[in-house]
């Protein structure tokens, strides 16, 4: 997935859990925008929201396996996610 004018100013991994949600701080460094690419072998779900997010598989957006997705950050600072068949890791790069 190409992004045009995309410039990456923070970076982080992050685990997706099978079964289990779990949240984190986005990488930060400015931006309106994150890209996270699916790393993993299986589909993970993410949701954007507060400290205290919490995903589902029927909650949030799926991204498939080897994918990647951008996401408007507006004024969330957390990302939540799960793995649905297996543990995925996810790549997480906010910029604008």
């Amino acid at each position: 997935m190409a992004l045009s004018n995309f410039t990456p100013s923070g970076y982080a991994m992050m685990a997706a859990l099978w079964g289990t949600s779990s949240v984190q701080a986005l990488p930060g460094g400015g931006g309106a925008t994150l890209v996270v690419t699916n790393m993993g072998p299986s589909p993970a779900v993410v949701l954007l929201g507060g400290s205290t997010a919490t995903v589902t598989p029927a909650t949030g957006m799926v991204i498939l396996a080897h994918s990647t997705v951008a996401l408007a950050v507006g004024s969330n600072g957390y990302i939540a996610a799960i793995g649905t068949e297996s543990n995925a890791t996810l790549n997480l790069a906010q910029g604008a």
